[in-house]
Order: C-alpha cells, then sequence, then structure tokens
C-alpha cells in the first residue's frame, strides 16, 4: 500500500494526523484477527474429529450388539477425516494471511518514514518563519520553506531560518528603504550606479559602475579631455559657460558676441587655424564641404553693420617683420578653384557672387562685388581697386577677357581717367593706339538728331572715308566740318 502526498506551493502543509500510527496499528491487529479466527474454526473440527474416533472406538465394542450402528460409525469416520484436510487448509490461510499483514505493516511504516523525513525539510510557503516541521517535530538544518512575506525560499541553517536565494533589484533612481531584503542588490540603471548588498533594513551608499571620474585637470573653463586614465584640461579650449561660446586657442573675449573663438599662433610655413576637408561624392546632386548661414532677425530697426561672413588678414600690432614675398604676401581671403581630375567642367569660378532679393522689401544699392573706400594712414606704392594678372596662358581655345559685361542694356561707369593702352591717361580717355569706330556709307548713317556727340567712320565719302561726328542736325567731317556728301 503506498502513500500519495499532495503539496501545494501556494500554501503551508497541513499537519499529518497523529493517528496515522494508529491506523496502521489497527490494520495490522485486524489482519492478525483475522488468522486466529479461522485457526479456532479448525480447531473445533479437530475436537469433532476427535470425538468421532472416540465414538467409533465404542462402536466396535458394541458391534456384536448392533450392526445398525456400525454404519453410522463408518460415516462418522469419513466426517473426520474431512474435517482434519479443512483445519490443516486454515492454519496454511493462517499463515499466509499473518504474512500479508506483516508486508502491509512494513510498507506503511517505509511511507511513514518518508513523509516524516519530508516534512521535516520542506515545509511549504507561511508568511512567517516556522517553528516546528510538519509532523509537530523540532525544526531541523536544512528545511526550507518559501516565505510569501518577502517572497524568497528560506533555509534553516545553524538553527537559524536565512535567506537561500537574494535577488539584484532593477530601479530608475536609488531603491526605496521598503524595497528588496537584506543580502540583495539593486542597480539604478538611470545613474549607472550599484546598491548593495542591503544590511539591517537599509541600503548603503551607491558605487558608481562608470567609475568616478578623476579631478578635473586643469584651470576653471578649461574644457576637460582624457588623458592616460585621467582628466586634463587646456587652455587651447575654453568653454564660457556664461554666455555659451566656446574659445579655441584663447580664453579671453572681446565685445563681439562670438560662439566660436579660434586664436592661433605658430612659426610653421603653412599653419592654419583651422581646416576643414572633407571628399565628396555627390552623385548627380550638388555639395558643398562648408555651408554658413548668417539669419538676421531684428526686433527693430537698425543702423549696423551685417555680415554672413568675415575673413580678415591681419598683422599682429606693432609687428616690424618684413613680408617681401612679390604675391600673396598678406591675403585676407585666398581663395582656389582647381581641377585635378580629367573630366570636363562646363562652369568654372574661383569667386561667385549672387545677389537674390525673393521679398516684397526694397534694396536701395546692391552690389555683386564692392570695394569699399581705402583705409590707409601708412604708404603704398601701387594700388589696384582690380588687378587681373596673366590670363591666357596654357592653350585655350578663345582668347580670354580680363572684363566682360554681357548686359547690353547695363551701363559701364567710369568717374576718373581711363586709360587704353597706357597706365598714365592724361584725359579722360587716353588711347594710346589706333582706335575703330563702326563704319557706314553716306545712305546708311544713323540720324544724326539720335546720335549727337558720337563719331562714325564714313567709308564713301567725296574724296575719300572720313572720320565724321553727329552735331544734332547733320554729320560732318572732323577734317572741315563740312557735311557729308555722296
Amino acid at each position: 500500500m503506498g502513500v500519495k502526498l499532495n503539496i501545494n506551493a501556494e500554501a503551508e502543509l497541513a499537519p499529518v494526523p497523529v493517528s496515522l500510527a494508529d491506523a496502521i496499528t489497527a490494520a495490522q491487529d485486524a489482519a492478525t484477527a483475522t488468522a486466529a479466527d479461522r485457526i479456532a474454526v479448525a480447531a473445533d473440527k479437530v475436537s469433532s474429529a476427535a470425538s468421532a474416533t472416540s465414538a467409533s472406538g465404542s462402536a466396535s465394542s458394541a458391534e456384536a450388539s448392533a450392526t445398525s450402528a456400525s454404519g453410522s460409525a463408518s460415516g462418522a469416520a469419513v466426517s473426520a477425516t474431512s474435517a482434519s484436510g479443512s483445519a490443516s487448509s486454515a492454519a496454511a490461510s493462517a499463515t499466509s494471511a499473518s504474512g500479508s499483514a506483516s508486508g502491509a505493516a512494513s510498507s506503511a511504516s517505509g511511507a511513514l518514514s518518508s513523509l516524516t523525513s519530508l516534512l521535516a525539510k520542506w515545509l511549504g510557503v507561511s508568511a512567517a518563519d516556522p517553528t516546528q516541521d510538519g509532523a509537530g517535530n523540532p525544526l531541523v538544518d536544512g528545511a526550507l520553506y518559501f516565505s510569501s512575506a518577502v517572497m524568497r525560499l528560506k533555509a534553516r541553517v545553524a538553527g537559524a531560518w536565512v535567506i537561500a536565494v537574494n535577488t539584484i533589484l532593477s530601479t530608475s533612481g536609488a531603491p526605496s528603504s521598503g524595497a528588496g531584503v537584506d543580502g540583495d542588490f539593486a542597480i539604478d540603471s538611470s545613474a549607472g550606479n550599484l546598491y548593495g548588498p542591503k544590511a539591517g533594513g537599509a541600503w548603503p551608499a551607491a558605487k558608481s559602475l562608470v567609475g568616478a571620474p578623476s579631478s578635473p585637470g586643469g584651470s576653471d573653463g578649461n574644457v576637460q579631455f582624457k588623458s592616460g586614465v585621467n582628466f586634463a584640461g587646456s587652455d587651447g579650449l575654453f568653454w564660457d559657460n556664461l554666455n555659451g561660446r566656446l574659445g579655441i586657442g584663447t580664453s579671453t573675449f572681446d565685445d563681439k558676441d562670438w560662439q566660436l573663438l579660434a586664436v592661433g599662433s605658430g612659426s610653421s610655413a603653412f599653419n592654419p587655424v583651422a581646416m576643414i576637408s572633407k571628399t565628396i561624392d555627390p552623385g548627380t546632386s550638388g555639395a558643398s564641404c562648408l555651408y554658413t548661414i548668417g539669419s538676421f532677425n531684428p526686433s527693430a530697426d537698425t543702423a549696423g553693420e551685417h555680415f554672413g561672413a568675415i575673413s580678415w588678414g591681419d598683422t599682429t600690432s606693432g609687428n616690424t617683420a618684413n613680408f617681401t614675398a612679390a604675391d600673396r604676401g598678406l591675403v585676407g581671403q585666398y581663395v582656389v578653384a582647381r581641377h585635378r581630375g580629367t573630366g570636363t567642367i562646363t562652369a568654372f569660378d574661383g569667386i561667385r557672387t549672387w545677389l537674390r532679393n525673393t521679398s516684397s522689401g526694397t534694396i536701395t544699392n546692391a552690389a555683386g562685388l564692392n570695394i569699399p573706400s581705402l583705409a590707409n594712414t601708412g604708404t603704398i606704392t601701387n594700388t589696384y581697386g582690380v588687378y587681373v594678372g596673366d590670363i591666357t596662358t596654357g592653350t585655350q581655345t578663345n582668347t580670354p577677357y580680363s572684363f566682360y559685361a554681357s548686359d547690353a542694356n547695363a551701363y559701364n561707369y567710369f568717374a576718373g581717367k581711363v586709360g587704353i593702352g597706357t597706365a598714365t591717361p592724361a584725359v579722360i580717355l587716353d588711347v594710346d593706339g589706333p582706335i575703330c569706330v563702326k563704319s557706314y556709307t553716306v545712305a546708311t548713317v544713323p540720324s544724326a538728331a539720335a546720335k549727337a556727340g558720337q563719331q562714325i567712320y564714313v567709308s564713301n565719302e567725296v574724296g575719300g572715308g572720313v572720320i565724321a561726328f553727329a552735331d544734332g542736325t547733320n554729320w560732318r567731317r572732323c577734317t572741315d566740318l563740312a557735311i557729308i556728301s555722296a
């Protein structure tokens, strides 16, 4: 006979009734009692057989007296023999019943021992620490139960209940005092801090999982950077936190509202303060390596100057060194467009300016290129508003233009003297060399009224070709002021 156990993890095991042992003893007693009853029946039959045998002896001695009694005695002998066999069978059945009862008692004893051992080790679920095992016996080390109060598995160790398995909690911020139990850890994922183990119901101070930074390097305002295992700072990178601006190579800002101020120094032949280099594959679209936008949004009328970008080439105040390069000794801004491939570039510009008025407002004066008045408190040997060098070098399909104004309706204005072929014009237009004016015949000359003061060449004038001018009414020969005629 086996014992079936049904343990519910959600509740404590109910204590086993003390009457279980009594039930087993009762079973043993019942089996023993049954065997005794069978033996008693067999004994009665044996006793009957003995009586029958005695009766047979009496019958033999009275054989001569009564023949009919002999037959009765023979029947009694047969019955006695049958009774003796039944008694032997009953004795065997009693022996078998006694063995079955012993086996049942042994099985019940083994099951009871296993159950007792289990109840001593696993005590189920409880909100409080148990004080005895499931059978009501004293607790033993190694016993286990699940505490619903702290939601942890507890074990009996050295006579005390302890948390058998701790956990690591995940929090956002420091764990609350009521979170977890002693022995637990907590990780604050938002700040990267580790807490634990909890002890005495309290969480210890946090330990950073990202590592504590070293002391900052440099001076106040220095931007920090990693140097080996430490932080370092340099005056070359300065952050003005009050005004939200960065200084490169300087920690001093002037009265300008700079967001980024880079100041460099050096002795190399080519030592730019800043350099932007980028290789771009734009595909079929346009691209820009450096793109700057100055968007101005004044809250009121302003008389100040506004620049999308400013570039200065400057010498240090008081410097006495000579810049002796014949070309590019000091350049405010140097722009280079360079073609190093083998393909064809349809439009190739060193500098391009583009005036755009996309508003409904008014612009009083617009200039694609404006060279303002010269500031000069020293001495300049030669000054050029625009200087065009040799642009005819190399193989060129067409002769290049130093200046090309394509708008036939626009004016070209020169307030000073113009020299053509001479660098020192003496009059408003000084041409050092022959000039060519448009040629007409006497019959095709334009109206003199529309060309007053202009000159033309008349190819078939009497006496030969001659320069003529319009006086507002007629064309007259420059040689003798006579009106031209065919």
